[in-house]
């Protein structure tokens, strides 16, 4: 072959590898056309192509080189590319040979670099997807992977990644490497998926322990020095058959039911005396067993007469050493809220309808002293009404205590003017249920003891009140008061 001709081939040889890259090198060297699919195992690592991508995957890539890639792939295997190849292929055997070698060098290289790029895009898909690389959806994703990017997903937040610890990956390259390696489990990227499904796992927030400083110290246990059963009741020289019932009464012998009933009291002369009448009692189970079980002896308790265990209450209370009181319903000012029940005292009512409802009351027990007002803040200010149900009580030889209801209350005053024996409410103590008030009310009860010589406070049946009462009474003493039931307490119009 001429030396012109000889230049001319091996300058079209470098052009159209310039040009045409690997392939077209290989199509124009290669004597059997066998060019290696190196266009498109290169192209798959370039980053930044859609199409690229896709064909990383199909399965295609190295059967057909024009499929899969893009117009760069199809010119390097051109029919025209081999043709050429074909027809000066005798003429130059020693250029033929020594670029087949080049460009097998090449072409090996290109797919070392290949099957680099896919084991990239295989160990980092969270990195393609967000450079514009779209990959396709896992076809055989295991429960384990899916059980445990759904639990990444609900307790991290972040969204599950999907090629890199499904199954899909490990099918497609086995579709990529024949038959003979899809049994064969390759190197896996998601060894930290658990072996079995898991139930889903839901985050929990830590418990939020609220601080609410020290628990509150238990209440003393106070035991009353002479917590003794009182006499025992009914005494037949004082009781008396009614219409409802058993009724208090004078003895012929001059025994008063308030005395014969009153727990046993001996202080010594000066001290001050403060006395405790718990209200509300028989109307709630564990209120009554709190007052009568946790409250000394001395402190008094008032019976509401619409209790259906009165002839259980009673009896256990003063077995105990409590003095009784019955409450005696009486009209409040406004009834819309305030119900005293179908057995109260009313100023619409006529004396003898008052008399006859306060025998019932009377009649619901044995072995009171005396009775309290229920309510009453209307009956209590009315002198006509109140002062024939007084005149009944010190007939029958009770006391009677004026819870004071009302302010303007006259029941206290007239009853000592009558001659009966009385006492006036001076303190709610649990007006305001709640520690810091009844604690700062009892200090007044204390103060107001120390200027009159007595006082008499009224707390109802809450649980903070025989808390609170628990506290206060433990010191009492020692702070130099002494706690008295309400019959030491009582005024009369002559006293002795």
């Amino acid at each position: 072959m001429p030396l012109a001709q000889i230049g001319l081939f091996a300058a079209t040889a470098i052009f159209l590898g310039v040009v045409g890259g690997t392939g077209g090198w290989l199509a124009l060297t290669d004597p059997g056309g066998n060019a290696m699919p190196a266009a498109s195992g290169h192209a798959t690592a370039e980053p930044g192509e859609g199409k690229h991508g896709e064909s990383d995957h199909s399965g295609e890539g190295q059967m057909e080189a024009g499929h899969g890639s893009s117009g760069h792939g199809e010119s390097g295997h051109s029919e025209s590319g081999h043709a050429d190849s074909g027809q000066d292929a005798g003429d130059a055997d020693r250029s033929g040979a020594a670029a087949h070698e080049d460009g097998a060098t090449h072409s090996a290289d290109s797919s070392h670099a290949s099957d680099n790029a896919h084991a990239s895009a295989q160990e980092q898909p969270a990195q393609d997807q967000g450079q514009g690389k779209s990959e396709p959806a896992p076809r055989h994703e295991s429960p384990s992977a899916d059980s445990h990017a759904d639990h990444a997903a609900r307790t991290e937040g972040n969204a599950p990644a999907t090629a890199g610890q499904g199954a899909a990956p490990h099918t497609d390259e086995a579709a990529e490497h024949g038959p003979d390696t899809t049994h064969t489990p390759a190197p896996t990227e998601h060894h930290d998926a658990p072996a079995a499904a898991e139930p889903p796992r839901v985050a929990m927030a830590p418990a939020v322990v609220p601080n609410v400083g020290p628990a509150p110290k238990a209440p003393p246990v106070v035991v009353s020095p002479n917590r003794v059963p009182l006499t025992p009741a009914p005494d037949p020289s004082i009781t008396s058959e009614g219409r409802y019932g058993p009724l208090p009464i004078r003895s012929a012998e001059g025994k008063l039911p308030w005395q014969v009933y009153a727990r046993p009291f001996d202080a010594p002369t000066g001290t001050p005396r403060i006395a405790i009448v718990v209200t509300n009692m028989g109307l709630a189970e564990q209120p009554t067993l709190a007052a009568i079980q946790d409250l000394p002896g001395e402190v008094t308790l008032a019976f509401s007469p619409y209790s259906s265990r009165l002839a259980e209450w009673v009896p256990a209370a003063r077995a105990a050493g409590h003095e009784v009181l019955l409450q005696l319903p009486m009209e409040p000012r406004s009834t819309e809220f305030n119900d005293p029940g179908n057995k109260a005292l009313l100023t619409a009512n006529t004396p003898e309808l008052n008399l006859d409802r306060m025998e019932w009351v009377l009649s619901r027990a044995e072995g009171y002293v005396g009775l309290t007002n229920l309510m009453g803040s209307r009956f209590t200010v009315s002198p006509k009404d109140m002062q024939p149900v007084l005149v009944a009580m010190d007939q029958r030889g009770l006391l009677y205590i004026d819870s004071r209801e009302s302010p303007a209350s006259i029941a206290g005053k007239l009853a000592v003017e009558i001659g009966l024996p009385a006492a006036t409410n001076d303190r709610f103590i649990d007006a305001e249920a709640a520690r810091g008030p009844i604690d700062t009310r009892l200090a007044q009860l204390e103060q107001l003891a120390l200027a009159r010589g007595s006082a008499v406070g009224f707390a109802a049946d809450y649980p903070v009140a025989i808390e609170r009462l628990r506290f206060w009474i433990d010191g009492l003493n020692d702070r130099g008061f002494v706690l008295a039931p309400v019959s030491a307490v009582v005024r009369t119009a002559n006293p002795e």
